[in-house]
């Protein structure tokens, strides 16, 4: 789904851990805008730690990108 509630400039980390069946996926709004122009694909080890950092553009675009697969 898109964000609710979204501001223009808002900024923050989303922080997405695996639980002990890992491949959990992630769907994605239309809202959604990606560094390289494709979709995140989580980690899918067994609690793995992937960190989703995004801002808020104009046109309430939600712009994504990520450090995966970090030390928990």
């Amino acid at each position: 789904d898109n964000p609710t509630n979204a501001k223009e400039g808002q900024t923050g980390v989303i922080i997405a851990t695996q639980d002990g069946t890992g491949t959990r996926t992630l769907a994605y709004g239309n809202q959604y805008r990606f560094a390289g122009g494709t979709d995140i694909v989580l980690s899918t080890a067994l609690n793995s730690v992937d960190l989703i950092f995004y801002v808020v553009l104009p046109g309430l675009l939600v712009f994504l990108s990520a450090q995966k697969a970090i030390a928990a």
